[in-house]
């Protein structure tokens, strides 16, 4: 990744991730890319950063609840 791409996709990222769109994780992450993550004690696919992000949001609506 180059730093004008790196550049390009933090915001992406970001905004994905603040609209809660899930799914869209799939068009800035390969399938096979992995995510070390610290809260994981392996690396995770790319094709399962969707569901964590589903998880992460549904426990974090339970704790503000």
């Amino acid at each position: 990744m180059t730093e004008a791409e790196a550049q390009a996709f933090v915001p992406r990222y970001a905004a994905i991730w603040t609209a809660g769109l899930s799914d869209d994780f799939r068009t800035v992450w390969h399938e096979n890319g992995p995510l070390n993550h610290p809260m994981l004690d392996r690396p995770l696919k790319g094709r399962g950063i969707p569901h964590l992000h589903r998880m992460r949001r549904c426990a974090a609506s339970d704790q503000a609840a």
